[in-house]
């Protein structure tokens, strides 16, 4: 049975009424708004927060969104307007929402539409799975057998899912289409065995990954030391005795895709929107790649962007200037899009110590105006 818990004040009511609605003929999935029970952890279970005037002053709200936080519960905020908003308002207490991807109301053709979708992403419902793309990375040495059974799980429960023993025809060059592949995937599992930090080629695909900004997140084994890329960036760990353990990855994956595709809508729309008010040309490259540029005497001045449902750390600044280099002759600087709270001050100098003569920086998505008006 999956649960879509709101929490909401009397002002959030009427939305409350229209979620409840929506999901009234779906018989697996309880809406519901009481907040003296939590779902279980684990479960497939996601939460709405309503904010609205009144809610944002109920400090028991703000008890009860600690709890689902400390149960790993997905929680989407939720907004009348999401142009109109204005997030920097909310009282300190709610910067537990301030850094989750908020969805408005009004986004979609029709009322609901962009928030109904996320929901049903992080419900991890059958129309969003034949979506996703998850490749397996491991090494063969250690790897094989839990790689073979995380494979036939997640392909039942309806992911496409890439394993090269299995969905690799013989006789094709193994470095090339497993290149291919990458590129297309929306996840990217590695199986950390002890092994798997020895592997060069596991090395590769793990890069090529993290290149084409593809969601990657290790299921550690107990032996394992850690994979060195990944050791800062959430995971799962691996337990042979958990009879959930299937469960939990299947619901890590679900929640990892569901959050970025909800992250890359809200850049995607922000920069159309920019782009039309400043009168700039924009330029896919690739995913979550592109140029915004202007026309100017002498030529093109332009921004290289990137972005990402991530934080900010040394070795994604290091990506961002190699990428950056690529486009010298069409931009004039590098800003790096990520998912959380603006940048302290503190965190500025070691970002400016770090990129030394680069033009490169980094930006929380709150502060996308910001950034592209610089160009402008």
């Amino acid at each position: 049975m999956k649960s879509v818990k709101v929490i909401h004040a009397p002002d959030g009511k009427a939305i409350y009424k229209k979620i409840q609605e929506y999901f009234a003929n779906s018989k697996d999935i309880i809406v519901d708004d009481d907040l003296k029970t939590l779902p279980a952890a684990h479960s497939k279970s996601v939460a709405v927060f309503i904010i609205t005037e009144n809610s944002i002053n109920d400090e028991n709200f703000v008890s009860y969104l600690q709890k689902l936080i400390k149960i790993d519960l997905p929680i989407i905020p939720l907004v009348r307007s999401i142009a109109q908003y204005d997030f920097s308002a909310m009282p300190e207490a709610y910067h537990i929402i301030k850094r989750l991807n908020a969805v408005g109301w009004d986004q979609g053709l029709f009322p609901g539409e962009i928030f109904f979708s996320a929901i049903k992403k992080y419900l991890g419902m059958m129309p969003f799975k034949r979506d996703c793309k998850v490749f397996i990375s491991y090494r063969r040495t250690d790897g094989k057998g839990i790689a073979s059974a995380v494979h036939e799980h997640l392909k039942s429960t309806g992911f496409r899912v890439f394993l090269d023993t299995i969905d690799m025809e013989l006789g094709v060059k193994v470095e090339k289409v497993i290149g291919e592949e990458i590129c297309e995937q929306d996840f990217l599992l590695l199986i950390d065995t002890p092994d798997a930090s020895k592997s060069s080629w596991v090395f590769d695909e793990i890069m090529n990954a993290l290149e084409h900004c593809i969601s990657v997140c290790a299921l550690r084994h107990p032996q394992s030391e850690g994979f060195p890329l990944l050791r800062n960036m959430p995971g799962i760990d691996w337990n042979e005795k958990d009879p959930d353990r299937y469960k939990k990855i299947e619901e890590f994956i679900s929640r990892a895709i569901a959050s970025k595709s909800t992250f890359d809508v809200q850049v995607d729309r922000t920069l159309k929107e920019l782009a039309y008010l400043y009168k700039l040309d924009l330029h896919p490259i690739r995913r979550r790649q592109l140029i915004l540029s202007k026309q100017v005497k002498g030529g093109d001045s332009g921004i290289f962007i990137e972005f990402e449902d991530a934080l900010l750390n040394i070795e994604r600044l290091y990506r961002l200037h190699n990428n950056y280099t690529m486009f010298k002759d069409k931009t004039s600087k590098a800003l790096f899009l990520y998912n959380g709270l603006p940048l302290s001050d503190f965190e500025k100098e070691a970002i400016e110590w770090a990129r030394g003569k680069s033009p490169i920086f980094a930006y929380s998505i709150r502060e996308i105006k910001h950034a592209i008006a610089s160009i402008a």
